[in-house]
């Protein structure tokens, strides 16, 4: 407030530590009340809401903290958001980062901004800040967890950083002069990166169309990969395989899919496979959520098999009504040709080079009793085979959308 700034104290109450936690939230607000400014506090069930995303408590914190911050922010009119990390931080997330793999983007640790987070305190560290408080009579709280070894980031502040101080006196000095060009070194490659990204990648609806073949023949066609997807979730591993994958192979991180395709990778939401279902109660001509229409008529004079949109079905034998529908996890049929042994579809899909994104639109013609009786455009069940010329034959054709006849 010495410096003629507006503030507010904002803090997350992530009830990990029972009264502790509850004493830190209090501490805020007492605090604010002494400062004249406005407090914000809200409280997250952490460990509940880290088991419902399949995240560590650390990840779901920073998460739930920082889309919190970001929501007081713009409803309440302020221009920051600022927050205490110091260079001590950025070397422990150097460290992390190092040992778990990482490029330049991780090797440059923790930005001083992002939109609209600051971090004022990075040029300095953790000694440097105490000492200040000590000084001035500032009053502060710890947390009681960062004195024990349970967390990565713990073991590296208490065993490894005190033996790089010793190593290195001046280390904070150093590693913020470091950081500094690690960052401009950063920032020359996101540019170059940038600057192929718009030759190399098209953006169609949700679909993101990537040019494999640059890449592939690019000495840094992984990296700009990683820049390219940085907003995905897929890990560095998928990348690497998406550039030596064989064409048909699907990668699926989270919420999205990275289809290999021999020249194109193409990225795309993952969509659960849909649970529409059409009726089909009698002969005529039916139209489809996917655009497409499915005709049955009675078929006279013999069948004509060149067309795998067209399917001829022994009408007499066939429970009514029949449906369609999209597969199931599960599903079986009997293909036509194997002699009456039953295959999982999701084994005739792979088999047959279907890949995910494919299956997602292929539609099963099912009996009453949901049998499969045809897997559209792709093979009918051997139990009905047309077996004898006198039967009654049922027509079944597929006009995907934008077909004509």
């Amino acid at each position: 407030r010495e410096g003629g700034f507006d503030l507010a104290l904002a803090h997350v109450n992530f009830q990990l530590r029972g009264e502790e936690s509850d004493g830190d939230e209090r501490f805020i607000r007492d605090l604010a009340d002494q400062l004249g400014v406005d407090s914000f506090v809200t409280r997250y069930e952490t460990v509940a809401e880290a088991a419902d995303r399949g995240e560590s408590i650390q990840m779901a914190a920073r998460r739930l903290r920082y889309a919190w911050l970001e929501r007081i922010r713009a409803r309440e009119g302020f221009d920051y958001i600022l927050t205490a990390h110091h260079n001590d931080d950025r070397i422990e997330t150097f460290l992390l980062h190092f040992l778990r793999g990482t490029g330049i983007r991780g090797l440059s640790s923790i930005p001083a901004a992002e939109g609209y987070l600051r971090r004022p305190l990075l040029y300095t560290d953790r000694e440097t800040i105490a000492a200040f408080a000590e000084r001035e009579e500032i009053r502060y709280r710890n947390d009681r967890s960062n004195a024990t070894d349970d967390y990565d980031r713990n073991y590296l502040r208490h065993h490894v950083l005190p033996h790089l101080r010793a190593l290195e006196p001046g280390l904070t000095k150093r590693t913020v002069r470091n950081f500094a060009h690690l960052r401009e070194e950063r920032q020359i490659l996101e540019e170059r990166s940038e600057a192929l990204r718009r030759r190399h990648c098209r953006q169609r609806g949700e679909e993101l169309r990537i040019d494999r073949s640059f890449l592939q023949s690019s000495p840094g066609g992984a990296t700009y990969l990683h820049y390219w997807l940085a907003e995905y979730p897929f890990t560095a591993e998928q990348l690497r395989q998406a550039l030596s994958a064989r064409p048909g192979t699907l990668l699926v991180a989270a919420k999205y899919q990275l289809l290999v395709r021999p020249d194109t990778l193409l990225v795309r939401p993952l969509r659960a496979v849909p649970e529409t279902e059409v009726a089909l109660p009698g002969p005529g001509r039916y139209e489809l959520p996917d655009g497409g229409y499915f005709e049955l008529s009675a078929h006279a004079g013999s069948p004509d098999f060149s067309d795998p949109r067209v399917a001829y079905l022994p009408a007499a034998r066939l429970d009514w009504p029949l449906r369609l529908r999209h597969w199931r996890e599960g599903d079986r049929f009997q293909p036509f040709g194997m002699e009456g042994r039953t295959k999982k579809l999701q084994n005739f899909f792979t088999d047959g080079k279907i890949n995910r994104l494919d299956r997602e639109s292929v539609w099963l013609l099912c009996d009453a009793e949901d049998r499969i009786v045809w897997v559209v455009g792709r093979r009918t069940d051997e139990r009905y085979r047309l077996k004898e010329e006198a039967e009654k034959i049922l027509r079944c054709e597929y006009l995907p959308a934008g077909s004509r006849k």
